[in-house]
């Protein structure tokens, strides 16, 4: 027991009618439980041409198999029962710029559901278009638990929103909010490390940007990270180190070097990866960019447009949007690039071989960019042979180092 818990206890006992006391203890009790945030969350239910909604703090996973949710409902919510008659919901999990959403619902300001827009799932009931995830839901079972009642709820069908909303909105302290989302975090061991290969095969990785006359980016996977660990440029042009340590969302079909020689259970992180940035993965098309690296050996990067978006992500901090536009970008582009081997050296930009380790595992992979508009089939295969040239030389340094 705390000692404000303490204090208002004792002022319990000396107050005889104990009103007083019970509305402080209670003051109190949302004091505390206010300083643990909780995500915020719209229930909804559609009956005839209306819909009718209400925001709960309370929702969680409750089992993978079979997929269960529960949220916690107030007694006395009007739109309890009619989330009750109707047998299931839909439930939208809300993002920041959802705040004045969740005001008029709680508020329940005449045509808060036309100024959104709204998606019907499978059973019919709504979700939000931009919902930061959604779910379908079947009640299973209601249990009345004092003054609220737990309804757990068979999950029917379920996916990610539209991206319109990128960080969860939070609820603490009586207020609205979200957490500061740290930059695509890694392991700074595992970046130490690896800058620390690129370190002592450096001059071999510069003699690769100087004999191509491009720039070199030597690129890591850290978790669910790609960074970047070594900029080389060639001889005469400024190398800008600020991109060494800058890292974006190792998500399908971004640096598929990594992906391709990977786990099962990793491929399938890397893919997923895309759905969260656009709502969708197209699994046919990612297939048979893995199935042209392994053949080929290394990876290649599409032609693409002066002042492409995948440019800006070294500027700075890239929202969510901008991801999705970049990555929207890059599959539309790579679409067509293994349709035709015998004329990929007309259509790629940008080369990516990988170093591997004993094992097999992709360690690193050197990114020659900036490709110009190469004259024939046997000038790509001129950069790839120097590329993996280097890529062995980096094997063996740190077979040498281990």
């Amino acid at each position: 027991m705390t000692e404000k818990e303490a204090d208002v206890t004792e002022t319990q006992r000396d107050d005889g009618a104990g009103t007083a006391s019970r509305d402080e203890r209670a003051a109190w009790w949302r004091a505390v439980l206010g300083e643990y945030p909780t995500g915020v969350s719209l229930l909804a239910v559609q009956e005839d041409a209306d819909v009718h909604g209400m925001v709960v703090g309370t929702f969680t996973a409750v089992s993978q198999d079979p997929p269960l949710v529960g949220v916690f409902v107030d007694n006395a919510s009007t739109t309890f029962p009619r989330l009750v008659e109707a047998g299931g919901f839909a439930i939208s999990v809300l993002g920041t710029s959802h705040e004045q959403l969740s005001r008029e619902v709680v508020a329940k300001v005449p045509g808060r559901f036309e100024r959104v827009s709204l998606v019907p799932g499978s059973s019919g009931h709504p979700h939000l278009a931009d919902a930061v995830a959604w779910f379908d839901v079947v009640i299973e079972r209601i249990e009345p638990l004092g003054d609220h009642s737990l309804v757990v709820a068979k999950v029917t069908d379920f996916d990610v929103g539209s991206a319109g909303s990128d960080l969860p909105l939070l609820f603490r302290r009586a207020g609205y909010g979200s957490f500061a989302a740290p930059s695509r975090p890694y392991d700074m061991r595992a970046f130490m490390e690896r800058l620390g290969l690129v370190a002592q095969a450096s001059g071999e990785l510069q003699s690769v940007a100087d004999e191509l006359g491009m720039p070199l980016t030597v690129n890591t996977q850290i978790g669910d990270s790609v960074v970047t660990v070594g900029i080389f440029a060639p001889a005469g042009e400024p190398a800008d180190q600020t991109k060494v340590g800058r890292s974006f969302p190792f998500a399908a079909p971004i640096a598929p070097v990594f992906a391709a020689w990977a786990s099962a259970e990793q491929q399938h992180a890397w893919t997923e990866a895309c759905r969260h940035l656009l709502g969708r993965v197209d699994r046919v098309q990612i297939q048979k960019q893995l199935d042209g690296v392994r053949t080929r050996g290394y990876g290649v990067v599409a032609r693409r447009t002066a002042g492409s978006p995948f440019d800006s992500l070294f500027a700075g901090s890239a929202t969510r949007a901008a991801l999705a536009q970049t990555w929207e970008e890059i599959l539309a582009l790579g679409s067509h690039l293994d349709e035709d081997p015998a004329l990929l050296w007309r259509r790629v930009s940008g080369v990516q071989v990988p170093v591997l380790e004993d094992d097999g595992d992709v360690v690193l992979a050197l990114y020659a960019s900036a490709l110009p508009v190469l004259p024939d089939a046997a000038a790509l295969d001129t950069i790839v042979e120097r590329l993996r040239g280097a890529a062995r030389e980096l094997t063996r340094s740190r077979a040498v180092a281990g």
